[in-house]
């Protein structure tokens, strides 16, 4: 009696993680396993947001590339918050300072609009990190000062002129600008 034994030295293929922001839990999961992917841990995410059961944020970050069968990590909101935050002046500075500045206040944020197309060639990836550390908010859809319920988002309009969204922080209520709003050196 013989036995064969086939060794098979191929690499895993490898797969890129789906973007799940936004999807029901149950869609999440199910898009994952069809990616080829597995399901990770699924967790509460700590800071509200408006749409209850939704995916709020996930790791690996969307467009990765993963071999088979690896883990997705998601967080889901579980609605607005009950309590009333102070939306803070984010005119000035840079995207990425004021989705920080946003989310320390239990905050989310949305690009309404990022000159991308100044920004990058037609067709090419783009390095969203970078971007957000290299255009500015010019403009922000709930003024400062306002009281609003944690988990709200703030529609974040963008220019890349740096001195055009400075001159417009006007006589808001926040005057400071803080150092981490220039664009990265790295």
């Amino acid at each position: 009696r013989r036995v064969y034994l086939t060794v098979n030295a191929g690499e895993v293929p490898k797969v890129r993680t789906p973007d799940l922001t936004g999807m029901s839990i149950r869609g999440a999961k199910n898009r994952i396993t069809s990616a080829g992917l597995r399901v990770g841990t699924v967790s509460k995410d700590p800071t509200p947001s408006p749409y209850a059961n939704t995916i709020t944020r996930q790791n690996p970050e969307p467009g990765d590339s993963l071999q088979e069968g690896r883990a997705v990590r998601l967080w889901y909101s579980t609605g607005l918050g009950e309590e009333e935050v102070e939306v803070p002046n984010v005119v000035g500075y840079t995207v990425r300072a004021a989705r920080d500045s946003l989310l320390r206040t239990e905050l989310r944020s949305v690009v309404v609009d990022t000159n991308l197309a100044a920004a990058n060639e037609p067709d090419q990836p783009v390095d969203t990190e970078s971007l957000e550390r290299t255009i500015y908010v010019r403009k922000q859809g709930q003024p400062p000062g306002v009281r609003v319920r944690a988990g709200t988002e703030i529609r974040l309009f963008t220019t890349p002129d740096r001195e055009t969204a400075r001159s417009r922080r006007g006589a808001a209520n926040d005057t400071t600008v803080p150092s981490d709003t220039t664009a990265s050196s790295n």
